[in-house]
């Protein structure tokens, strides 16, 4: 008989346990609500996160604060 392992209670980016966790959009990384810098709903059902780490890099910086919008059809 062998013993299950519990899933993961830490964070991807600092290590801390914690109840709460977000995947963030850009590193795919699950991130504590203290390593999050920024969220946004884009849709009702979908909500984009940026995690520290990926902020200071100016190139997903860049893609979180303007989204590529599609086109409206009239």
């Amino acid at each position: 008989m062998s013993l299950k392992k519990a899933p993961s209670n830490k964070c991807d980016r600092c290590g801390k346990e914690d109840y709460y966790f977000e995947i963030c959009t850009y590193c795919k990384k699950k991130v504590c609500k203290y390593c999050i810098k920024s969220s946004a709903t884009a849709t009702k059902t979908e909500r984009r996160v940026i995690c520290k780490d990926c902020w200071t890099n100016k190139r997903t910086q860049k893609k979180f604060q303007k989204p590529a919008v599609a086109p409206v059809r009239i």
